[in-house]
Formats: structure tokens, sequence, C-alpha cells
């Protein structure tokens, strides 16, 4: 029996069948997809997995033979009745396990940008594999203090590979979560002085009197 291309029987094989097989959708176009599928709108951090993944309605193999779909959603998630079925739970179940992680105390008080690259990173197992980088990050103060975690990040033996043979899209989300990093010492000062401007401004003198009305 021959099974329709793109079906768990049948998936594709990785990019080289998916390019121009009309059910791949890349970058913005997947993110227009994706929702306009689920008829919601999506969360930052929800946006950005979907820019980087991309969306596949149907099955295929990952780089690593991994049977995947939608929005490389594997294993249970890529089940149900249409590619995007178990999206929504797969996204929920990576942002609870994200915070549950040891060193991720401190991720809601990230940058919306350096959260949004975590997030993606954990999405595609980076994160849970670096307990060192995410002890560095969760004692981070000042730019060298990033810098340090940053480099950390980088000592992957996955994006190490890559990198030797000349790089690809999963180098460039590595290379994404540093310049996050190497980011977050502006937000925190800036955050830091938008809290003791709001303090001053609602400081009282004497009585109900305050500095600036």
């Amino acid at each position: 029996m021959k099974y329709v291309k793109g079906t768990k029987q049948n998936p594709y094989k990785g990019l080289r069948e998916l390019r121009g097989s009309g059910v791949y959708y890349r970058g913005n176009n997947a993110v227009n997809e994706v929702q306009k599928r689920l008829d919601r709108e999506l969360l930052p951090e929800e946006k950005r997995i979907i820019e980087l993944e991309g969306f596949v309605d149907a099955y295929y193999l990952d780089d690593r033979d991994v049977l995947t779909r939608g929005v490389g959603q594997t294993n249970k998630y890529a089940e149900g009745e249409n590619s995007l079925s178990g999206f929504s739970n797969a996204y929920q179940q990576h942002a609870k396990d994200l915070k549950a992680l040891p060193g991720m105390g401190n991720y809601d008080s990230y940058s919306p940008a350096l959260r949004q690259e975590l997030m993606a990173a954990h999405y595609r197992g980076d994160l849970g594999q670096s307990p060192t980088f995410r002890k560095l990050l969760s004692s981070a103060e000042t730019p060298k203090d990033y810098d340090i975690a940053a480099k950390e990040f980088l000592n992957n033996e996955d994006y190490l590979r890559r990198l030797k043979k000349g790089g690809d899209g999963v180098t460039d989300r590595f290379k994404a979560v540093v310049r996050a990093l190497k980011n977050q010492p502006k937000y925190n000062t800036d955050t830091r002085m938008a809290q003791n401007l709001a303090q001053l401004i609602n400081k009282p003198i004497q009585g109900n009197n305050k500095i600036i009305d």
C-alpha cells in the first residue's frame, strides 16, 4: 500500500523534500498561518518559536530523523486531528518545564527579548542540557557576568559541530540567545531607573502632596 506523502507512514525527509512541497511555512508566513489556524493571538514567545521552527502541515523527519509535525512537535504532541492539535499543549508544557529548571527562577524578570530566546532554546532542547549556563545566568549582575554566561551557552556540542561545518539556522539561534544575553544589563539598568522614577513621583513630601502631580 502506498501512503500519501506527509503522513506518519510516509513522512517528508528533511528540508530538501519540504521545500516547494506547499506544506512548509517559514518565518512570518509561519506565524501568520498558525495564528490564523488557531484563531487566537499568539504569545510573543510562541511567535518567536514559530518564526524559528517554521510550520509544517504534515509529518516529516527532522535532521535527527525524529518524526515531527506542525511547529516542531514530536511524540504525543505530534498526534491529533491536524498538524496544530498538540502545539498549544506542547508550548504550555515547555513553559512549565522551563520555569521549573534549576537556575530559571528569574525568568519572568528578564527582558522580553531574552525570555523569547530562552523559551525558543528550551523548545529545541538546548536549555535543559545547560545546567552550568543556567547557574551562571541566575547569578549574573554585571555585563561581564552575562558575557561569561553567553560563552558558556555556546559551549555546546551541537552548536560547535554545526559551526565547524559553516553554521546554519541552529547556530543562528544560539547566537540570537547570546545577543539577548548581552543586551540584558542595559534592560536591567533601564528597568531600575524607571522603578526609581516611579517611586520618586509617588513619594509624598508632606501630607498628600507629591513631588509631581
